[in-house]
């Protein structure tokens, strides 16, 4: 049974009122954007946002995964009664004052906006520039969202614990042998056939580095 998944990219976020960001009481660039997402009892966030440059010093960007969400079920059945019980799926954009490494709480966080998505509609997928609702209205931000099947997630079998050998310092001799080599005419070529004639004749190591 094929397994299936409601991804969210969030890749950038625009026209933020001067003012909004007046109220936060600090530089833009202290200030990080994050999105949460709550599909069938499970949320999910972005990571830290950063800010454009030059012409888009204004512009709130995810790089790469930072901006992905993603919800996994184990059918489309599965997928279909997530639908029932949760048809809208609320996107919640907040900042944060103090950069990427602190941790939003109540105390430095503020609500920037929302935005609802139809999840019975994302099987055609979209990609589009929307307006939040909400405190930085009519900020906008460019989301993709699709509903499709998904490779199925595959449990690898824990690992044995390491045995430690030495200490950080210890120095290792690594021996390899050779026993013999055959079958040397696909190696050497037709080399080894003038090698007959050479005197005295050629002699042939193994190296490895």
């Amino acid at each position: 049974m094929a397994a299936w998944s409601v991804s969210v990219q969030i890749s950038s976020l625009k026209h933020v009122p001067p003012d909004f960001l007046d109220k936060l009481g600090t530089r833009r660039e202290d200030v990080c954007l994050r999105v949460q997402g709550a599909l069938d009892g499970a949320s999910r966030e972005t990571g830290a946002s950063r800010w454009g440059r030059g012409a888009r010093a204004g512009e709130a960007f995810w790089a790469g995964d930072t901006g992905s969400l993603e919800w996994r079920f184990d059918s489309e059945e599965a997928l279909r009664r997530a639908e029932k019980k949760t048809p809208l799926l609320k996107l919640y954009v907040y900042a944060t004052k103090g950069g990427a490494n602190v941790d939003p709480s109540p105390s430095n966080s503020a609500a920037v906006g929302t935005l609802n998505l139809d999840v019975r509609t994302l099987r055609r997928g979209v990609r589009t520039w929307s307006k939040l609702r909400g405190a930085a209205a009519p900020a906008e931000i460019l989301v993709e969202a699709a509903a499709k099947r998904s490779a199925p997630i595959v449990e690898r079998p824990a690992e044995p614990p390491a045995k430690q050998l030495g200490r950080g310092s210890t120095t290792f001799e690594l021996c390899v042998s050779l026993e013999k080599a055959g079958d040397l005419r696909k190696l050497v070529g037709r080399e080894l056939e003038d090698a007959a004639t050479y005197s005295p004749r050629p002699r042939y190591w193994f190296s490895y580095e």
